[in-house]
């Protein structure tokens, strides 16, 4: 992973398109969170963020959720299905986006987004890729089972992610380029 700061970021941004930033809490008490910077600027899209599932899984999940929606070329409806990969069982049960509150996203710190967009931050919408449970259930769900897994943080509530966070966290350890990807 490269070392973040803005200058970097403006060109692996304009390098590559876009970057996916692993969001690092060192304290261990955040789960792990992952975000886009750049697919609002090149493709017209929300930036998308996921949380609470283990890094690598995060990462394929990311990549399935860019490209539904790069080609898609606009947002999906929030809790709108994504369209199931290619090669993925017909029977298997679709990830979901939903719109994430500006309050939210700000409350968390999204500092690589905050140093690329800068003041224009406030205008860029982000949508949350979400994972269903081994029942076909979502986090918005009764019932829904984390399975122990850590908890998909709920951008779209107000308030949550202060509640769990009272301090942003710092994602300025480094990001991975769509080449360092499968894209």
């Amino acid at each position: 992973m490269k070392q973040v700061n803005a200058e970097v970021i403006i060109e692996a941004v304009r390098k590559h398109g876009f970057i996916i930033v692993p969001m690092i809490d060192v304290t261990n008490q955040s789960p792990p969170i992952m975000h886009t910077v750049g697919l609002t600027e090149k493709y017209g899209v929300p930036e998308l963020v996921i949380a609470g599932i283990p890094p690598d899984f995060a990462v394929d999940v990311m990549e399935i959720a860019i490209d539904a929606v790069v080609e898609r070329g606009s947002a999906f409806a929030s809790r709108e299905a994504l369209p199931l990969p290619e090669g993925m069982p017909k029977d298997a049960s679709p990830m979901r986006l939903i719109d994430a509150l500006p309050s939210e996203i700000e409350a968390y710190g999204f500092v690589a987004a905050k140093l690329y967009y800068g003041e224009r931050m406030s205008e860029i919408k982000f949508q949350q890729v979400l994972v269903p449970d081994n029942n076909d259930k979502m986090p918005w769900d009764e019932g829904f089972d984390e399975q122990g897994k850590p908890t998909q943080i709920m951008f779209w509530t107000e308030g949550a992610v202060k509640d769990l966070f009272p301090k942003p966290i710092n994602d300025t350890h480094g990001f991975f380029t769509a080449d360092e990807t499968t894209h």
